[in-house]
């Protein structure tokens, strides 16, 4: 991740990147570092992904709420 972020910071720091360069944008990015953890991001509309693992008998789904704005982290 960029300069040591959190998968949950880096994910917000590109939506605030692409949204300020493109104001109509309407997306999501879903970021996973090298230990797994991960974390999504997303502008305009409610961004749903799921993970499983091995170790997991069923997918755990998890939705994130869009950012506010591109100064929002």
């Amino acid at each position: 991740m960029r300069q040591g972020m959190s998968p949950l910071v880096a994910a917000q720091d590109a939506i605030a990147r692409i949204q300020r360069k493109f104001p109509a944008f309407i997306g999501a990015v879903f970021a996973v570092n090298k230990e797994g953890v991960h974390a999504g991001a997303c502008y305009g509309w409610v961004f749903t992904y799921s993970v499983q693992d091995a170790k997991m008998a069923n997918p755990e789904v998890f939705t994130v709420q869009p950012m506010k704005s591109a100064n929002r982290k």
